[in-house]
C-alpha cells in the first residue's frame, strides 16, 4: 500500500492538524489536585502514568487509559453510567486503569496519547500494553455493552499482535514477509518493532518497498533538528527523486511532531513560524505537476497554521488556500479547500 494513500484519507484535512493545534492552547485552565479515584464499584484508577505502566508490566496486564477534562459532560456520563456496571467493573479489574485530565496539572503524557491515536475529543479511551502499543481507540460515550465489546476488540487485537510478533521473531523472514509484517504492526504504532524489522528489511537487497520501509523507520525516531536531517537522508537514499512522495509525507510528519511540543500560547508563537517554514520550504521544492496532491495537503496545513496563529492572518490563510486550489480545483482536496475558502470569505469579507 503506497504511503501516499494515508495522506488521502477521507478526512485528511479534518483529522490531525485541528487536534494538534487545539491541544496546544486548550490545556491551561487552573484545576484542583487530582488523585487516584474510583470509577464506581471499587476499581481504582491510577493518575500517574509511570506507576500504571509499571504495574501493567509487573502483572502482564493491558492498560486502559481514560482521557478526559474537568468540563467534559460525556466523560462524567460514562464515569457515572458505564464504569459502575457490574460487567464493566469485572473487565476493568483484568486491566490497569489510568485516568488523565488533559486540563490537569500534568497533561503531557495524555496529549502524547491523543496525538498517537489521532483522537479529536474526549472522552477518549485507549487500550495499550506497557510499551504503549495501541490496540484500540474508543471515542466518545459508550453504554456498558458497547464499551465491553470495544474493549474486547482491543484484547483480541493484542492477542493477534503477540502471536504474529512471536512468529516473526522465531523464524527467518524473507523480504516480502518482512514488508507484510511491517504493514501489520504500523497499525499499532509499534515504533520499536518497526525500527527493528524495518532496518532488517533495508539491509536486504533493494526491493520495490524500500522507500516506504525507510519512511516507516524514519517516522519512529524522536523529532530533533539532527533527527530530521538524518530521516530525510534515509528516505532520500531510496527515493531520490521523491517520485513516490515519501519526502513530502515525512515533512508533514516532522511538522506534526514539532506541533506536538506546544505547551502554551507563548510556545505556540515561537513554534508556529518554525513549522510554517518547514511546510513552505517543502511546498516550494515540490513540483506541482508531479505532486499536486501533496502540494494541496501542504498548502492546507499552511492555511490552518496561518489562521490559528495568534489572532490569525486571514490574508495569508486565503493566499495558501487559493494556491492549493489552483493546483487542482477539481480534486477532492481542491474542492474541500474551496469550501473552506468560501467560509473564510464569509467570516471575513473584503
Amino acid at each position: 500500500v503506497e504511503l501516499v494513500e494515508r495522506l488521502k484519507g477521507k478526512n485528511m484535512f479534518a483529522k490531525r492538524l485541528p487536534l494538534l493545534l487545539t491541544l496546544g492552547f486548550a490545556m491551561s485552565i487552573g484545576l484542583p489536585l487530582f488523585g487516584q479515584e474510583h470509577g464506581g464499584g471499587g476499581v481504582t484508577w491510577f493518575d500517574n502514568h509511570a506507576e500504571a505502566t509499571k504495574q501493567a508490566k509487573e502483572e502482564g496486564k493491558l492498560l486502559i487509559v481514560h482521557l478526559t477534562t474537568t468540563k467534559c459532560g460525556w466523560c462524567r456520563k460514562i464515569e457515572n453510567e458505564t464504569y459502575p456496571d457490574e460487567k464493566v467493573q469485572a473487565l476493568l479489574k483484568t486491566m490497569v486503569p489510568l485516568k488523565i485530565f488533559l486540563d490537569g496539572p500534568s497533561p503531557a503524557f495524555g496529549r502524547m496519547l491523543m496525538a498517537k491515536a489521532g483522537a479529536r475529543g474526549v472522552p477518549t479511551i485507549l487500550v495499550l500494553d506497557q510499551n504503549l502499543t495501541l490496540f484500540k481507540y474508543i471515542s466518545g460515550y459508550k453504554k456498558p455493552a458497547a464499551f465491553i465489546e470495544e474493549v474486547n476488540k482491543g484484547i483480541a487485537a493484542r492477542d493477534e499482535f503477540q502471536a504474529k510478533v512471536k512468529k516473526m521473531e522465531e523464524g527467518e523472514a524473507d523480504y516480502v514477509a518482512l514488508y507484510e509484517f511491517l504493514q501489520f504492526v504500523k497499525k499499532f504504532k509499534a515504533g520499536k518493532l518497526i525500527r527493528k524489522f524495518g532496518e532488517k528489511a533495508l539491509a536486504m537487497e533493494k526491493g520495490e518497498h524500500h522507500a516506504e520501509i525507510a519512511f516507516l523507520v524514519a517516522t519512529t525516531f524522536k523529532p530533533t533538528e539532527d533527527g530530521f536531517a538524518k530521516n530525510r537522508e534515509l528516505v532520500q537514499k531510496y527515493d531520490p527523486e521523491n517520485s513516490k512522495g515519501y519526502i513530502d509525507a515525512l515533512v508533514i510528519e516532522e511538522g506534526m511532531a514539532v506541533l506536538r511540543t506546544i505547551k502554551s500560547n507563548e510556545e505556540a508563537e515561537m513554534i508556529f513560524p518554525k513549522v510554517i517554514k518547514i511546510f513552505e520550504d517543502r511546498v516550494n521544492a515540490t513540483t506541482p505537476k508531479l505532486h499536486k496532491e501533496k502540494g494541496q495537503i501542504l498548502y492546507f496545513y499552511l492555511s490552518n497554521l496561518h489562521f490559528k496563529r495568534g489572532k490569525g492572518d486571514v490574508a495569508k490563510t486565503r493566499e495558501m488556500l487559493e494556491k492549493g486550489i489552483a493546483l487542482d480545483p477539481n480534486s477532492k482536496h481542491g474542492q474541500g479547500m474551496a469550501k473552506q475558502l468560501a467560509k473564510i470569505k464569509e467570516m471575513f469579507p473584503g
